[in-house]
């Protein structure tokens, strides 16, 4: 009897570490849902709020982070950093970014490593795009393959629309 309880016991927390261990804030998403979350990040992001959105089937990921200017204007922006893992990929965002007339801005890390950044007014479904497309036609993943894990920092829980620095 006792054994049967302590394995329960163990079982049980065996799920709730599991459970624990999970990202408290990820949705499974599917491409045509991505401008909802990041209106999301648009309406209910305070300012250095970001949204990580990751193509489930690699670790190839995407960050858009909400701007709220001195003069109150709403941005979004993105950034693709300067790690070893993206470098390969630079030339054709690059190329993806320079055809479409997406302004961008590359720097360079201390060790050499070029990055980009965009800034993207305050355009979702601009946002939405760039996503699908960088992960079809940079990231080489096909369209059948495109279900997203995403996590959001610094927004709000409230359905509110945040405006200002001080919100």
């Amino acid at each position: 009897m006792i054994t049967i309880i302590t394995l329960g016991i163990i079982l049980c927390l065996i799920i709730i570490i599991r459970i624990v261990k999970q990202p408290l804030r990820h949705k499974r998403i599917q491409p045509s849902e991505l401008p909802y979350y990041l209106e999301i990040l648009r309406n209910r992001g305070y300012s250095g709020g970001f949204i990580i959105i990751q193509n489930m089937k690699s670790k190839q990921f995407i960050q858009f982070m909400k701007v709220i200017t001195p003069e109150n204007r709403i941005e979004i922006h993105s950034s693709f950093f300067p790690v070893k893992w993206l470098q390969q990929f630079m030339e054709k965002i690059k190329g993806y970014l320079s055809d479409n007339n997406i302004p961008f801005k590359s720097f360079f890390s201390n060790e050499g490593l070029e990055g980009i950044e965009l800034n993207l007014g305050d355009n979702v479904k601009l946002c939405s795009k760039i996503t699908i497309d960088i992960n079809t036609l940079v990231f080489g993943n096909s369209n059948d393959q495109l279900l997203f894990t995403l996590w959001f920092e610094n927004v709000s829980v409230r359905d509110e629309i945040i405006t200002t620095i001080n919100s």
